[in-house]
């Protein structure tokens, strides 16, 4: 049986308007679209996704952007 790993694109009329894709990338993909679409009311935030926040720091490579919101 042959197997593709990868998306073989549809064309109709010389465009592309689909891909097949096989039954893992396709799980992929909905399991992405399903934590992209994923919001939380504060109350409601799970502790590992607060904790995470609370211990983010920004990287000092964009420190110059502290300064463009001073007010002095």
């Amino acid at each position: 049986m042959f197997r593709r790993q990868s998306p073989v694109a549809i064309t109709s009329h010389g465009r592309v308007s689909g891909y097949f894709v096989s039954a893992r990338e396709y799980a992929e993909l909905e399991r992405l679209r399903a934590f992209e679409r994923q919001v939380y009311r504060l109350d409601d935030l799970p502790a590992e996704i607060a904790e995470a926040i609370e211990v983010a720091r920004m990287d000092p490579a964009h420190n110059h952007l502290n300064d463009l919101l001073d007010d002095d």
